[in-house]
Formats: structure tokens, C-alpha cells, sequence
């Protein structure tokens, strides 16, 4: 969306590519050879591609840390079933 927007700003077509579904810098630099705008598009792609990045790890660690909290909570149920399942089977 970051991508689509800058590309407007600077009056670029949004060239797709088939692999990724982005852009490529490197066809933009072809068709806009020397504009100064090419080094901020470049910039803007690099800085939303460490964004994602970053907000993947983000999401991975808040599920890691969900679960750790859910063992955490299921752990002493799970005892004290066992402790009872114990206690019955001594009877």
C-alpha cells in the first residue's frame, strides 16, 4: 500500500513483478533513468521490507509467548488431575 502510494506521489507505473507480487527497483531505474526520485522509492521499499520483517518476528514472538502462557496455565490443572487420577486408583 506504502509502495503504491510513493509510486503515485512520483508519478511512477507500479511495475509487478511475477515472483513477488512488488515492485522492481531495477525496471523503475530503467525507465527513469537519473530521476531523483529513485533513491527515495528505493528507500521507502527497503525501509517497508525491514517493517515486515520486523512486524513477522514481532508476531511470532506474541505467539511463542501466548503459548508459554497457556502451558503455564494448563500445567497445574494437568497435576492436579493426575494427583486425583493418583488418589483414585489408590482406592
Amino acid at each position: 500500500m506504502l509502495l503504491r502510494f510513493c509510486c503515485l506521489l512520483v508519478s511512477f507505473p507500479v511495475i509487478e513483478t511475477e515472483e513477488s507480487g512488488g515492485f522492481d527497483a531495477g525496471e523503475y531505474r530503467k525507465k527513469r533513468d537519473g530521476s531523483k526520485y529513485i533513491k527515495l522509492v528505493e528507500d521507502l521499499l527497503h525501509a517497508s521490507t525491514r517493517v515486515r520483517y520486523l512486524m513477522k518476528q514481532f508476531e511470532a514472538a506474541t505467539k511463542i509467548e501466548n503459548l508459554e502462557n497457556e502451558l503455564n496455565e494448563a500445567e497445574p490443572v494437568s497435576r492436579k488431575a493426575l494427583e486425583e487420577d493418583g488418589d483414585s486408583r489408590q482406592i
